[in-house]
């Protein structure tokens, strides 16, 4: 199907056939507040939406026929690859929990069906946790495989230190500086320290709006308070401990 904008980039691409393609054409170019890509087997992008153009920080042109590892820190990338090239063999979708530009984000990798003898093709819907998303645990009830990621990339978060992220993250749970400095066995005062370093490193001017980069980042909910993930803060990433 070739498009009147050419977004696809002016070549011929299969799209499922069961649907028409003008609502298609509708569903992921506009009526979505989701970021959306169609990627071929190999994580090539075909086409990504508006919205995937802003949150990446390119054109559709730009993006057509690169992979995850033209956008994203090489870790995360890979394991974003590593997930497409499952679904593509399994032919099941796979939700992927995980941080990206420092936001919790749902990634959904699915299988298309495409015409007989067309190019294989997949469906790569990406959405931010709410905090009630994160408070259920993710859980969905419709059976889709979930995994929580192994790489993320902590974004505007790589600036702090592994202690910050701690204390921010306590601070996502809505702890009390008495509280955090229990559970970190520190003094209340280097709590309150840590507090002031992170309102003047993330440019917060209260403890809400800590709360708030907590939650958006998922800070609570990728393993950071029990120990399971260590951060690797040369490349800015967020790094699962081998046991």
């Amino acid at each position: 199907m070739e498009t009147s904008s050419g977004v696809l980039s002016g070549k011929s691409v299969p799209w499922p056939g069961t649907v028409d393609t003008n609502i298609w054409w509708k569903i992921l170019s506009q009526h979505t507040n989701h970021v959306v890509i169609l990627s071929d087997c190999d994580g090539r992008f075909l086409f990504a939406n508006e919205v995937a153009q802003k949150f990446l920080s390119k054109s559709n042109e730009d993006l057509v026929g690169r992979t995850w590892q033209d956008v994203y820190p090489p870790k995360v990338a890979n394991e974003h690859l590593m997930y497409v090239r499952t679904v593509h063999k399994t032919n099941k979708p796979i939700v992927l929990i995980g941080i990206v530009k420092g936001i919790c984000l749902r990634t959904l990798f699915s299988p298309i069906r495409t015409v007989e003898n067309s190019m294989p093709m997949l469906l790569v819907i990406c959405n931010q946790l709410t905090a009630l998303d994160q408070q259920s645990k993710f859980e969905d009830n419709n059976g889709l495989q979930k995994v929580v990621a192994e790489f993320n990339d902590l974004g505007p978060l790589s600036i702090l230190s592994e202690r910050e992220l701690e204390v921010l993250a306590c601070i996502g749970e809505g702890w009390s500086p008495p509280e955090i400095a229990k559970r970190l066995h520190r003094s209340v005062k280097t709590i309150d320290w840590h507090r002031r370093s992170l309102g003047r490193k993330l440019g917060a001017n209260n403890t809400l709006q800590l709360v708030r980069i907590a939650i958006n980042a998922g800070l609570n909910h990728v393993g950071l308070l029990d120990k399971r993930f260590r951060f690797d803060f040369t490349t800015y990433t967020a790094v699962a401990a081998r046991d």
